[in-house]
This record gives structure tokens, C-alpha cells and sequence, in this order.
């Protein structure tokens, strides 16, 4: 489906934790036109095995990012997995977990320490800061899931879905709407107008 649809629009992002078949995705998708966006989780997979997938995709000249997220369990390893990453002249994309953890809730609960590690700061709450911001998510772009679910973005979800990929009627949003999450990592607002 990527590689049809990759011939009619793109750029397409996948956001994938690289647990699919990468030789046949590199044999059948064209790079310059697909980029990934593969989040390295230590749940699922070592360290050892994410850092040959993302040699073997560099083979081949991929571009996209490498997303971690800062769950807090996994703060402990954060250093060491950046050193990991430069070793092989990549960059780990630090990405602040947002949600409920152990009854706390993140980004807020991070330390003191914690959030400088992370860049958290006053200005970086106030970039992150959209509610009410013209956004063209939905619009020039969208999230789709699996079963054909089309969200008007990541950050939102399944809060706001807005058609069906697999539906003959599929239609993303006739115009930018306003942000209706008080904070949004995203960058959509950055690219409106473009």
C-alpha cells in the first residue's frame, strides 16, 4: 500500500518501532520518497538489536529520525543510550513522555534534574503551548492507523477522527483548524502557510 500510494503522494512518514520486514521494505519503497520516523523502545527491543536496524537503514540512505521517549523507567539508561547512538554519528531525538506514570503526571513531574537533562524549561512549555493555534493537521497532513482510521494528529488521536483511509469518500479537512490540546510537542503550526 505505501509503495502505491508513495507513487501518488508524498512525502510520506511512517512512525514504526522497526519491528517490520526491513529488507522488504527497503526493496520495495521508494526512500526518497517515504522517511521513517523509528522510535528506539527499550521495552521492545536492546539496544544492540535497534542499533543494527538502524546501520542496515542507513545502508540504504534512509532519512527520518530516531524518537525516544523519556518514560520515566527508562531515564536511568538515557546517557548511556545517547552515547550508544553517537558512536554510530546518529542523534536520538529526546521526545518528553507526556501521560500519567506511577499516579504522577508528565512532563510536570519530571525533576528538577530531570527536565534540564531534557530541555524543559519555561520556553520550551511556551513553544509547546497550542491551544487555539490555527493548525494544519488534518488538513495538509494526518495520522493513519492500521485499520484505516484517519486522526487529525498523533498528539490528539483517536480524540478526533476525521475519515477513513479505506473509505471511497476519504476527504481530509477543508481548511486549518485550531488546536484543541492546551500542549502540543508537534511542529504542524510551524509548517502552515508553507
Amino acid at each position: 500500500m505505501i509503495k502505491e500510494l508513495s507513487q501518488i503522494h508524498y512525502p510520506i512518514n511512517i512512525s514504526t518501532n522497526a519491528s517490520g520486514d526491513l529488507n522488504e521494505f527497503v526493496e520495495r519503497v521508494n526512500l526518497e520518497r517515504v522517511s521513517l520516523s523509528v522510535s528506539f523502545q527499550p521495552n521492545f527491543d536492546s539496544i544492540e538489536e535497534f542499533l543494527k536496524k538502524v546501520e542496515f537503514l542507513k545502508k540504504y540512505k534512509f532519512y527520518g529520525c530516531i524518537n525516544f521517549v523519556a518514560y520515566p523507567p527508562f531515564l536511568n539508561k538515557l546517557e548511556s543510550y545517547v552515547d550508544k547512538f553517537r558512536e554510530i554519528s546518529e542523534q536520538l531525538k529526546i521526545i518528553p513522555f507526556w501521560g500519567i506514570y506511577q499516579g504522577k503526571e508528565y512532563p510536570f513531574a519530571y525533576t528538577q534534574t530531570e527536565k534540564q537533562m531534557l530541555g524543559i524549561n519555561a520556553a520550551w512549555f511556551s513553544q509547546v503551548r497550542k491551544s487555539g493555534l490555527l493548525c494544519p493537521a488534518g488538513y495538509q497532513s494526518a495520522l493513519i492507523f492500521p485499520d484505516g482510521k484517519v486522526a487529525r494528529c498523533g498528539h490528539i488521536g483517536e480524540k478526533m477522527i476525521i475519515c477513513n483511509f479505506f473509505d471511497s469518500k476519504f476527504k481530509l479537512l477543508g481548511d486549518p483548524l485550531p488546536c484543541d490540546a492546551e500542549f502540543c510537542p508537534c511542529d504542524e503550526n510551524k509548517l502552515f502557510g508553507e
